[in-house]
């Protein structure tokens, strides 16, 4: 049977657009490794394979830094005022 002839079926995952088939390597020494982690956790990306490569073709990255003090007054400010609502509903 040629390849031409066979039979897709239905099911299954759809070939991708731009399959990426090319692998690079590269080594780093220990204290460039620390410094390229540092880097990657502050970016945000969910794998590193996206953070490479936005770093080697001069992508912007988006940091977004979560305060956890801000988030904390946030959430006791949004209970306390749900009790304030309470009570005023219980109150009429």
């Amino acid at each position: 049977m040629t390849p031409e002839k066979k039979h897709q079926r239905p099911g299954g995952r759809k070939p991708k657009a731009y399959p990426c088939r090319h692998r690079l390597s590269f080594n780093l020494n220990d204290v460039d490794y620390a410094r390229f982690l540092a880097l990657y956790e502050t970016s945000g990306l969910p794998d590193r394979a996206r953070f490479i490569t936005s770093c080697i073709f001069n992508r912007e990255l988006k940091v977004v830094k979560i305060d956890k003090a801000a988030m904390d007054y946030y959430m006791r400010l949004t209970t306390f005022h749900a009790q304030f609502r309470a009570v005023g509903v219980n109150y009429n």
